[in-house]
């Protein structure tokens, strides 16, 4: 019973504080959320690509005798998840570059690509690039 009239009068009171803050305000506060908007974008970007892009090397070097030096375990230690950014920026730039024109040509590339060196990898077990 009492839910009609809430509802009722905090529609018309949310209209109006709206309106008022869009006429004092104007469009600074919208400029200001839609930089917020889009920093959370760009955070909420940068996890995923750490998260589902995957791509390692495989590069080793023996010295001697001992443990090989591992370069992927090197560049983990200095800047993780640096390479799936890497590729991630580098597909950026080339759909933006050609303003998505070739977005399909550069994709299928991409799988061709992966696929070749997969193929290397195993018919080829000693000749290993990336894993």
């Amino acid at each position: 019973m009492l839910y009609w009239p809430l509802k009722y009068f905090g529609l018309h009171k949310g209209y109006e504080m709206g309106m008022e803050l869009v006429e004092k305000a104007g469009v600074q506060v919208f400029d200001r959320l839609g930089n917020l908007a889009n920093v959370l974008g760009v955070m909420v970007t940068g996890g995923l690509v750490a998260t589902t892009v995957k791509l390692k090397l495989a590069v080793q070097f023996a010295f001697g005798e001992g443990d090989p030096l591992v370069l992927q375990d090197q560049l983990d230690k200095v800047l993780p998840f640096a390479l799936p950014v890497l590729l991630t920026f580098i597909c950026y730039h080339l759909l933006k570059k050609g303003q998505g024109k070739n977005s399909a040509q550069i994709i299928i590339g991409l799988i061709v690509f992966a696929l070749v060196f997969a193929a290397i990898g195993y018919y080829f077990p000693a000749f290993k690039i990336f894993a």
